[in-house]
């Protein structure tokens, strides 16, 4: 996600809903910008990491899934992070298929 990416707005808004536990609405906002973006690879891995947090797995692998497939191959060998730990914020600093193209 680039900060000139108009979507960036709404996935920040969906973020900051998870952040306050407000599960339910950020889940919809979520999907919201993924029916306008069905491509986002950004709001699907957000999305797969709120359903992790809720022990939703599946649906979680599913949206992770999606979100490694749409991930341009550039973009997959340039993470900028190697730590899994737990995250500082809601947002983690990088994408599952960022971390996965580090390892190969």
């Amino acid at each position: 996600g680039d900060a000139a990416d108009p979507r960036m707005a709404e996935l920040i808004a969906a973020d900051e809903l998870a952040t306050q536990g407000r599960f339910g609405e950020a889940e919809a906002a979520y999907l919201t910008l993924l029916k306008k973006a069905p491509d986002y690879e950004e709001a699907h891995f957000n999305l797969g990491f709120l359903y992790a947090r809720q022990g939703r797995t599946n649906d979680a692998i599913g949206h992770y899934e999606t979100a490694i497939k749409l991930v341009p191959i550039k973009a997959t060998r340039k993470a900028v992070s190697s730590s899994w730990a737990v995250p500082t914020g809601w947002r983690t600093t990088f994408s599952a298929s960022r971390a996965i193209g580090t390892c190969s």
